[in-house]
């Protein structure tokens, strides 16, 4: 995770459990837009604020996508 002015989680972890998925299609599922989940991917790392959104959307909770959640 960074941190600092934009605290991050990587993206990979999202990127693997979605891998099926449009980016449409995550939008839709996490409340995101799908220009944000491109530009998220694009980064390679989603906000702090955001990643819990998008596990939550997704069904999980953070901590189950993400192992530093817990520093968070």
């Amino acid at each position: 995770m960074s941190t600092g002015a934009w605290a991050s989680l990587p993206w990979a972890p999202v990127a693997r459990l979605t891998a099926h998925m449009t980016s449409k299609q995550v939008g839709e599922q996490t409340g995101t837009a799908p220009d944000t989940i491109r530009k998220y991917a694009e980064r390679g790392a989603v906000p702090v604020h955001a990643g819990d959104r998008i596990a939550c959307g997704l069904g999980l909770h953070p901590a189950l996508i993400w192992d530093e959640w817990e520093t968070t």
